[in-house]
């Protein structure tokens, strides 16, 4: 009997970490002079049930992170409930190893959207950055640490 209850609280919580997600990524670089980068950025996403392993943004054949621009990623990874904090890190590389951006978005479906901003700060090649998290759309940052609709007054 006991035995078949841990086996059974075993297999819930090994096929419930197994779900996957889809992931929406939105970088907007800063729109000023020498904003944009040649270096590689990676992102590490944290989450209400934990933390996605650091992944590069990079789309092949294509110029990422160009001054003023809007660049979208998609990916499929597991399920780290809803998004609580990012943590950014610029590589060393190219022509031009530091980064203005503006903000980063992540959307997974079934959360609201998770937002943060950097106000077209540089980052510099080869360190992290801790971005605070804020939300869109009239949403607020509540308790738990993740976007979720103002409380009605």
């Amino acid at each position: 009997m006991l035995l078949s209850l841990r086996l059974s609280l075993f297999l819930l919580f090994s096929s419930s970490f197994a779900e996957t997600k889809d992931y929406e990524v939105k970088v907007k670089t800063a729109n000023k002079l020498r904003a944009s980068t040649d270096a590689p950025v990676y992102i590490e996403v944290k989450g209400t049930w934990g933390s996605l392993n650091k992944r590069e943004l990079d789309k092949k054949n294509y110029d990422d992170f160009e001054q003023g621009r809007l660049d979208t990623y998609y990916f499929s990874d597991w399920d780290i409930g809803y998004v609580t904090g990012l943590t950014v890190y610029l590589g060393r590389g190219g022509w031009f190893p530091a980064w203005n951006l503006d903000y980063i978005l992540i959307r997974i479906a079934g959360a609201k959207d998770a937002v943060f901003n950097y106000g077209g700060k540089e980052i510099k090649a080869n360190s992290y950055v801790t971005l605070t998290l804020s939300c869109n759309d009239g949403n607020v940052v509540n308790s738990q640490g993740y976007c979720d609709e103002a409380p009605s007054p």
